[in-house]
């Protein structure tokens, strides 16, 4: 047993051995040796001593080779490549596989340096040096606006690159969707925004390394895109109070992430909304009516968790709606934080519906946010895309 000061003392007087536990930067070795016979203590034949060192020498040629194996060896890259190649061959990463083999993968990493309030900038370079280690060439390159950030996901996906990484919330990812070659292009997403929607339907672990990981030893998966006027989404579209809320939170709150953000504009919007005349066509037909929001769905998510589309599936070819007819502030209050776990679905005022297109026309033109950003105006059709998007997600039983 070990002591309180981090020693232990077992002796025996058959062979006479020491074991001494000693504590050395953090690790605890065990080392056996060897103090010698007292002829007054021991009283063991010629042939159990001889057994006795035959023994000691084992003890100590074992620990030896274990010392010789622990040493870090020297390998291009520093030795802080060396580190976190060792470290992943060990633990084989997120899911506890072994890899022995260093990725020989080329990557484009792209960052929104404002996403999450500031989190990309600050992990960038965590996952830079994490790919590397793991043996990736990695190009790093940060957006400087919106606009910027469209163009260099565009263009990345057509340079040949393995995977185009992009590191931040739902909104990078819309605007990194805006203009990618589906056709020859494969993504994938480091989660570091405030709601991270997307990344949570399609699995995607939340720690730098775990993504990282994903990135590297992850499997392709081909998924729906959304349109909005032809202009692509993943996530959840939404108009009406939905939009305005979406509004209300991009220019007003800096101070809160996640779902805070969103219960926080909420309840700003909700008191001075009114509902909202709008002209619904589908492959059903089409009729007038007066609603508080519509939501159209790839995804079943949106805002941080609240699971306005539930049933929504991410590769079955369809969109969901949500439309929220009329009612009062005070039911839509009571009946918003249902949608967390989708049980607003049963609410007597709450519509839902599936289908390829749908189109909304409003008395007056209203904002459609997409993924938490401003998409385009009513009149509107939302349509799922032809071309599918290629995106890395992790294994299954990961």
């Amino acid at each position: 047993m070990f002591t309180t000061d981090g020693r232990t003392l077992c002796a025996t007087t058959t062979i006479g051995v020491r074991r001494a536990a000693l504590t050395a930067g953090g690790m605890v070795l065990v080392w056996t040796f060897v103090c010698g016979c007292a002829s007054a203590g021991c009283d063991s034949t010629a042939g159990l001593q001889a057994n006795a060192k035959a023994k000691r020498r084992s003890v100590r040629r074992r620990f030896i080779a274990w010392i010789l194996r622990s040493k870090p060896r020297e390998v291009p890259g520093g030795a802080a490549a060396a580190l976190g190649r060792r470290f992943f061959a060990r633990t084989g990463g997120r899911s506890g596989r072994r890899s022995t083999t260093l990725s020989r993968l080329h990557l484009k990493v792209i960052y929104n340096p404002t996403a999450g309030r500031g989190k990309a900038r600050r992990w960038v370079r965590e996952v830079e040096e994490t790919l590397r280690a793991r043996g990736a060439r990695a190009d790093c390159e940060p957006s400087t606006g919106a606009d910027d950030l469209v163009r260099i996901a565009a263009e990345s996906s057509r340079a040949g690159y393995d995977r185009v990484v992009v590191m931040g919330g739902d909104g990078t990812l819309n605007l990194a969707l805006r203009e990618f070659d589906l056709a020859k292009g494969t993504l994938a997403l480091i989660p570091t925004g405030s709601g991270n929607d997307f990344a949570r339907v399609v699995g995607l672990p939340r720690t730098i390394r775990e993504a990282c990981d994903v990135v590297l030893n992850g499997r392709v998966r081909e998924v729906d895109v959304a349109l909005a006027n032809n202009l692509r989404y993943a996530g959840v579209a939404g108009l009406g109070f939905d939009s305005e809320v979406a509004e209300f939170a991009n220019r007003n709150v800096k101070f809160l992430r996640g779902s805070a953000v969103y219960l926080y504009a909420i309840l700003r919007v909700l008191p001075r909304f009114t509902p909202r005349r709008v002209r619904i066509r589908s492959e059903n037909g089409s009729r007038n009516e007066t609603i508080m929001f519509a939501a159209v769905g790839n995804t079943r998510q949106y805002g941080g968790g609240i699971k306005i589309t539930p049933d929504a599936e991410i590769d079955d070819g369809l969109l969901d709606l949500c439309i929220v007819h009329e009612t009062t502030r005070l039911e839509l209050l009571k009946t918003l934080p249902l949608a967390y776990t989708g049980a607003h679905v049963k609410s007597p005022f709450v519509e839902i519906g599936r289908g390829r297109t749908f189109h909304f026309e409003g008395e007056q033109p209203m904002a459609v946010y997409a993924d938490g950003e401003p998409l385009t105006r009513t009149p509107v059709e939302f349509a799922v895309c032809d071309e599918k998007l290629k995106v890395v997600v992790p294994r299954i039983g990961d």
